[in-house]
């Protein structure tokens, strides 16, 4: 045979096997890639992650979002943000959603999203779309909406000038009854406080300052399930320092 066309077939299968060899060692570096976390991390924003609960916990209506956080080299196709059977999806970094607590009964859930990846470091397998990666993360939320009400509870002010706030509650409630909040708020500060006596109906804020602001008696119930509501509010006038008669109970 021709030597220089021994040469030449020798240079051509060694120039392709080096090819391939390198070829090989970027999906080797993809493969350790995997192992590793597409995420840095994740933010939820509309509820807050509560440390005693050790879940996120949700209490209002409203709207929410999930913005990811991501390692260098990637680039999000895709998420998916599941909360039960309702799912939210996004071609970005955010995904904006909203939560409905009409839809979405008390109780406790599983919070996830679920993002589809690429990588965007300019290897060959990258353009054509061939290093694609999925991750997903889960929490648990609790779901703790309540009910409001319109109705006005009856107060009156005693003689240290300390407002002492009445309420009504159905006696067939006993048995389900797991306790009281009574809630002050005042501008942006909210105090509150809680009662385990089912059969306690006032309620005397012996540190009320005269500032006026609204008492709010709500009612929860061992079954979590059970949405809490209102038992109605008392709307104090800074001028009440002295008992109201419009607004004592009958004797």
């Amino acid at each position: 045979m021709n030597k220089s066309v021994v040469y030449l077939f020798v240079s051509v299968l060694f120039l392709f096997t080096s090819c391939e060899y390198r070829l090989g060692e970027n999906f080797v570096d993809l493969g350790r890639l995997q192992v590793d976390s597409v995420l840095t991390d994740v933010q939820f924003y509309g509820f807050a992650y509560h440390q005693d609960e050790k879940a996120y916990v949700a209490e209002n209506s409203g709207a929410a979002s999930c913005e990811l956080f991501i390692s260098a080299g990637f680039e999000v196709e895709r998420m998916i943000v599941r909360l039960g059977e309702m799912e939210w999806e996004s071609t970005g970094k955010r995904c904006d959603f909203m939560l409905d607590m009409d839809r979405i009964p008390n109780g406790s859930y599983e919070l996830s999203c679920e993002v589809f990846a690429r990588m965007n470091n300019g290897t060959v397998a990258g353009q054509v779309g061939a290093e694609q990666y999925v991750e997903k993360r889960s929490w648990p939320l609790k779901i703790n909406a309540r009910t409001g009400s319109d109705k006005n509870l009856r107060y009156r002010m005693d003689e240290n000038g300390h407002p002492e706030i009445f309420w009504d509650v159905d006696e067939s409630l006993r048995d389900g009854f797991d306790h009281f909040t009574i809630e002050y708020s005042y501008d942006n500060v909210v105090y509150i406080r809680r009662s385990n006596r089912f059969d306690q109906r006032s309620f005397v804020d012996e540190t009320y300052a005269g500032a006026g602001g609204t008492y709010e008696v709500y009612i929860y119930f061992k079954d979590e399930t059970i949405r809490p509501y209102s038992l109605g509010k008392a709307v104090l006038d800074v001028s009440d320092n002295t008992s109201n008669p419009e607004n004592n109970p009958k004797k």
